[in-house]
């Protein structure tokens, strides 16, 4: 049988799906996987960053949006996919970089944290870069405004 992918975007659907489930009498050719689904990143949590947040840091600092970027991505993402990996270009990116770590090649370290791209990022593991930056930024009496028509659809 080929992998089939449902998205159940109810509880009532979730919890009709774990009903037939349970019902299912297994011959050892069966498997199923219950998961938070891998949903990508919104365009408001998008906005939210670049259209908000990193303009207000520019402003703030006089870096130019690439390097806020840049910065940003080197403090937090790598470590939110070294936590938890989605997909083969974070798990390729995350294995280069353990192996740079274990042969000591610091050079190769540092031009491999430029290859990390948001791209990759589901919508959760946007959600905790966005709260690493803005405890970040809290933490630097920097606090970041609130966008207040992208806040309801970040958190």
């Amino acid at each position: 049988m080929k992998q089939k992918v449902f998205t159940l975007a109810h509880k009532q659907a979730a919890d009709g799906c774990a009903a037939f489930i349970q019902s299912i009498e297994p011959d050892g050719k069966t498997e199923v996987v219950i998961r938070d689904a891998q949903v990508g990143k919104t365009l408001q949590q998008l906005g939210a960053l670049f259209g908000v947040w990193i303009d207000y840091i520019v402003d703030q600092t006089g870096y130019t949006v690439n390097e806020v970027h840049r910065d940003l991505k080197r403090l937090f993402l790598g470590r939110i996919y070294a936590e938890e990996q989605h997909g083969k270009a974070q798990e390729s990116w995350v294995n280069m970089l353990l192996y740079l770590q274990e042969k000591q090649d610091w050079k190769g370290v540092a031009l491999h944290a430029d290859t990390i791209s948001l791209k990759w990022a589901t919508c959760k593991q946007m959600k905790k870069y966005m709260d690493y930056i803005q405890q970040y930024y809290i933490s630097h009496e920097m606090p970041l405004p609130i966008p207040d028509k992208y806040w309801k659809v970040y958190r």
